[in-house]
């Protein structure tokens, strides 16, 4: 399987009934079906658990949804596939047949369906990300790899717990456990500093950046991918890695692990405080404010959001992470912005038809701004 239609397709849905099918309201995002809800509207409803909009226009939807406003596009999905996947899955959470609802993702080269278990008693039982193609499946590894690695790392109950990892027909499956459904705050403050402090500090290893594993894949990125990158990436990228070389290279940084897409929408608020989901990009050795960076940058990259200038408020952050680092602000943002991209750049090469060039040219842009000493993000 490699997109939403495939998906649609392995469920066998049909926009007739049939014998033996299951109805379902499938509600579009543009020209795809973005999500896959029972026709139970009780069910419909504990279902809109997967949607967390952090945008008024997407409440909006959801309430129209939740309200039936918006009747969405009835379906029907063959009850024998149905069946077999609520089995795989309800066996794991002792659930002999939960129902589902689907979150089919977003379109491009690692896209996953997610796969919400509600019990009988409508409480959501877990949720499994189904992989949808093989770099998609690369992706579900590394997340499964990656939550062990969280479940050390982090505060207990603010990161979801791998119950299954498997397989159904071709696809990877891995199901986690549910945690909260409130939507986490938009702005990054305390509560997101304390999960990446305790998150630093319990993965925290100090040494010199230029021997750093960090430093070794930015610099191998040219050799690597600098053929296949368009203009002008190739020589933006050898030129800020020669700033950086220059600016941290010979000094002694606490690098540790870092969630790399700690974003307003991968959060979660509960009774334990800030709940993080969506680990698959996280990775060890990372710079520190990697992911309070990223917070803000995403968001002004994807949202139009202005980024943050208070260079007072992250100097106070990285003060709590590295004492004497505050003078290296600058450096660390742009050590940032060169692995960031290289995360967009190597996406971008094993999928060019995929995904959307957008994020990665915006970042490229500040990056130029940086090297032309006019970038106004700190």
């Amino acid at each position: 399987m490699s997109s939403s239609q495939d998906f649609l397709r392995a469920l066998g849905a049909r926009s007739i009934p049939g014998a033996g099918g299951r109805a379902y309201v499938a509600y579009r995002n543009r020209a795809d079906v973005r999500w896959l809800l029972p026709a139970d509207p009780i069910l419909r409803g504990v279902g809109l658990q997967l949607y967390t909009p952090q945008r008024l226009r997407g409440r909006l939807l959801k309430r129209a949804i939740a309200t039936g406003a918006l009747r969405g596009e009835r379906v029907w999905l063959d009850g024998t596939t149905l069946r077999e996947l609520e089995l795989t899955l309800g066996r794991c959470v002792g659930q002999i047949e939960p129902s589902l609802a689907f979150s089919l993702g977003t379109e491009g080269a690692t896209q996953k369906a997610t796969a919400q278990l509600i019990g009988n008693d409508g409480t959501v039982l877990g949720y499994a990300k189904i992989a949808i193609g093989p770099l998609a499946n690369e992706a579900l590894d590394a997340e499964w790899r990656n939550l062990q690695r969280a479940a050390v790392a982090a505060p207990r109950g603010q990161v979801p717990e791998p119950i299954h990892v498997g397989t159904w027909r071709d696809a990877g499956i891995l199901l986690m456990t549910p945690g909260p459904a409130l939507p986490g705050p938009t702005n990054l403050g305390q509560a997101h500093f304390d999960f990446l402090s305790a998150v630093h500090h319990s993965t925290r290893e100090e040494r010199e950046f230029g021997s750093s594993r960090m430093f070794a894949r930015l610099s191998g990125a040219i050799a690597q991918w600098g053929h296949v990158w368009p203009d002008p990436w190739p020589r933006r990228f050898a030129r800020a890695l020669v700033r950086l070389e220059a600016e941290l290279g010979a000094v002694r940084v606490p690098l540790s692990f870092a969630h790399r897409d700690f974003a307003p929408w991968n959060t979660r608020w509960g009774p334990a405080g800030l709940y993080v989901l969506d680990w698959e990009m996280a990775r060890d050795g990372l710079i520190p404010l990697y992911d309070a960076f990223h917070f803000d940058a995403i968001r002004a990259a994807t949202r139009n959001v202005r980024l943050r200038s208070e260079i007072g408020y992250l100097e106070r952050l990285l003060a709590r992470l590295w004492p004497d680092g505050v003078d290296r602000l600058r450096a660390l943002y742009l050590a940032y912005l060169l692995d960031v991209s290289l995360l967009y750049g190597e996406a971008r090469a094993r999928a060019p038809e995929a995904g959307d060039e957008r994020v990665w040219s915006w970042f490229g842009r500040v990056i130029d701004q940086y090297l032309a000493a006019s970038c106004q993000c700190l």
